[in-house]
């Protein structure tokens, strides 16, 4: 679903963005709630794992053509996310949410490794664990906002 505003943005990208982030564009608004920032970062993940699971659907199907398109969606998602906890001190220090995004790296490039070898059973059961460790992810998140 395509959200529109007073201009059409992706159909995987915040439309309130602008409030999350700095005006430079460098980093998350210092100015926000921990518990706001924990959401847009919560939303991130989602937003990750919803491209995977597009991703997983193209291979499935007949049409293949954006298939590339939806891997570069993964990628770019992936980066968001990993800027975002790079910029929220609590997660950046914790050591199981930096297990976490290495191991949606690893997913990532095993993916694409799997991807240029043509083995789409493969490719699906890399996305998949990715999806699986994004989810873990967002556990985690959750998890490190309870307790502190």
């Amino acid at each position: 679903m395509e959200i529109t505003t007073s201009k059409t943005t992706r159909a995987n990208e915040s439309p309130l963005k602008d409030l999350y982030f700095k005006k430079d564009g460098n980093g998350l608004n210092s100015e926000l709630s921990q518990t706001t920032k924990d959401l847009f970062l919560r939303d991130l993940t989602l937003k990750f794992i919803q491209n995977i699971s597009i991703f997983v659907k193209l291979l499935n199907g007949d049409d293949r053509r954006n298939v590339d398109g939806q891997l570069k969606e993964i990628i770019q998602s992936l980066e968001k996310l990993i800027e975002a906890i790079n910029n929220i001190e609590i997660f950046k220090l914790s050591q199981t949410i930096n297990d976490q995004v290495d191991e949606l790296e690893k997913c990532l490039n095993t993916m694409i490794y799997e991807l240029k070898m043509n083995r789409t059973e493969r490719v699906i059961s890399s996305a998949l664990e990715m999806a699986r460790n994004a989810n873990e992810l967002f556990l985690a998140i959750t998890r490190q906002n309870i307790s502190s």
